[in-house]
């Protein structure tokens, strides 16, 4: 809601709060960044990438639409590749073509998000291993979408 009317700073509010959801020391804390960062995503059961991805996209804009700084791009690139880690932790779970059809909806907004901050990022530092985490992402992707595929055909 807060994306659609262009609150950008309430939206990552918002979706930071809900990254902590059931912890009662979060509750009435504003979420920082340390945070964020200190939140173990990597071994987590939760599905977080259903919040990490759009509070990537969220930092994202707002360096495009607002002039936010690069900062906004670096947190978003550390994000997707949170994200990317937890959708390769669900994809190894998903094993009915519901599940697969939920990744394969995730994975066709995230990774071309993920894929554009990267190469924003190389365009401001010119730093050689942007453009390998861009390729990174777009192989994931492809990957996913013909492990979906291989799954449906051989469920057909």
């Amino acid at each position: 809601m807060y994306k659609t009317i262009g609150d950008l700073d309430s939206s990552i509010h918002y979706l930071s709060k809900a990254l902590f959801l059931g912890d009662p020391k979060y509750k009435q804390k504003q979420i920082t960044w340390k945070d964020i960062k200190a939140l173990e995503i990597e071994n987590s059961d939760n599905q977080l990438f259903v919040y990490l991805g759009p509070l990537a996209d969220r930092f994202a804009q707002r360096f495009s639409i607002q002039g936010g700084s690069t900062e906004d791009l670096k947190r978003a690139l550390y994000l997707y590749q949170q994200t990317d880690q937890q959708l390769f932790n669900y994809s190894l779970m998903a094993n009915d073509e519901a599940s697969l059809n939920f990744l394969g909806e995730i994975v066709a907004k995230f990774y071309p998000n993920a894929i554009q901050t990267s190469f924003q990022i190389y365009d401001i530092t010119r730093k050689t291993q942007l453009i390998e985490q861009a390729s990174y992402f777009l192989e994931r992707m492809k990957s996913f979408s013909l492990y979906r595929d291989i799954y449906t055909s051989k469920n057909i």
